[in-house]
């Protein structure tokens, strides 16, 4: 369609948008929840635009988008006005000992911040990957810029001790299925 490229272009803005966004929130979270969660915290660095991509292709299964194929995806009509929507530009983790302390970093997260959203992968309906699990805990984020007062939605995964050591060995593997080597990532350019 000849308005595929057009609306790619406005997709790519809105990414690159969301990212830079992201970008000057990210110091300020992670501030935020080291203070909140202390050593337990552990630091995520913001999505990259090549896994902002593959992750829209992925949700959104989008039709003739080779995975990983990085430039079909940045061309796809069909991301234009999907970059608006991952949740998770902006994240970390909290590791936890008990099952309690999950709960309690849920009642934490919640006193400080508006909870939009908590993921269960704990519950007995949940599609893991490996038998991996966690607490998802989207919290809408206060953000001061420009004069304007808004709020980003931010990820704080809550994963009990021994799912971390599982997280951390599935990485690799799970970066190579998604396809995050496939490029130098290309953050530089926007």
């Amino acid at each position: 369609s000849p308005q595929a490229p057009v609306r790619a272009a406005i997709g790519d803005q809105k990414m690159a948008e969301e990212l830079a966004l992201a970008r000057k929130v990210n110091p300020a979270f992670q501030s935020s929840m080291r203070r909140l969660f202390g050593p337990r915290y552990q630091a995520a660095p913001v999505k990259t635009k090549t896994r902002v991509r593959a992750k829209l292709a992925a949700d959104f299964g989008v039709e003739g988008v080779k995975f990983p194929g990085n430039t079909d995806m940045a061309l796809s009509p069909d991301l234009a006005y999907k970059a608006g929507t991952l949740l998770d530009y902006v994240r970390g983790a909290v590791v936890c000992s008990i099952e309690a302390d999950v709960v309690e970093g849920i009642k934490a997260l919640d006193a400080h911040f508006r909870v939009v959203r908590i993921k269960n992968l704990h519950h007995h309906d949940a599609t893991t990957v490996s038998g991996y699990r966690d607490v998802k805990v989207f919290v809408a984020y206060p953000v001061l810029a420009g004069g304007t007062r808004f709020h980003m939605i931010c990820e704080v995964q809550l994963l009990l001790a021994g799912f971390s050591v599982v997280k951390e060995s599935m990485h690799l593997l799970y970066g190579m299925k998604r396809g995050d080597f496939d490029d130098d990532d290309d953050d530089d350019d926007d």
